[in-house]
């Protein structure tokens, strides 16, 4: 019981509406989600912008990705398919890039895909890094 008596003069010292008691977030939005990941301003860093306790949308209300809820609809990055999408491999701007290949997203997880010419992978995780000789040695001819 001391407890939520702590919390309650706790929120009405720092201001908080305390009606009927305030001992989740203080912000005038719905209590029951608890302070989990809070900010130091008290804004939840899972959704949009607040303003008086309302979600105002972001970036023109267009979902971007970047775990908010730009569109204020209760869905983080909703339309960004985090298990193939090779721009956002797993999480938002986690790009699927490996020297000298092309780097594609399955399951989550960046996967090294085909050589670029004249380079072979000498293992199945950082690219294609060993750059093939030319036999036999000769200039280089330009012919664009």
């Amino acid at each position: 019981m001391n407890r939520v008596l702590l919390l309650v003069a706790l929120c009405a010292a720092l201001g908080c509406d305390v009606e009927p008691f305030c001992v989740d977030r203080c912000d005038g939005v719905d209590g029951s989600v608890g302070d989990a990941g809070m900010s130091d301003t008290g804004v939840r860093p899972d959704v949009g912008a607040f303003d008086g306790g309302v979600c105002v949308p972001s970036e023109d209300g267009v979902e971007a990705c970047n775990a908010l809820d730009d569109d204020c609809d209760g869905t983080i990055d909703e339309g960004f398919d985090f298990t193939r999408d090779p721009r956002h491999c797993g999480v938002c701007g986690n790009e699927c890039r490996f020297p000298n290949a092309e780097g594609s997203c399955v399951d989550s997880e960046c996967v090294v895909g085909a050589c670029s010419d004249g380079f072979v992978g000498l293992d199945d995780e950082t690219g294609c890094e060993y750059a093939c000789p030319v036999f036999p040695t000769q200039a280089e001819e330009c012919n664009g």
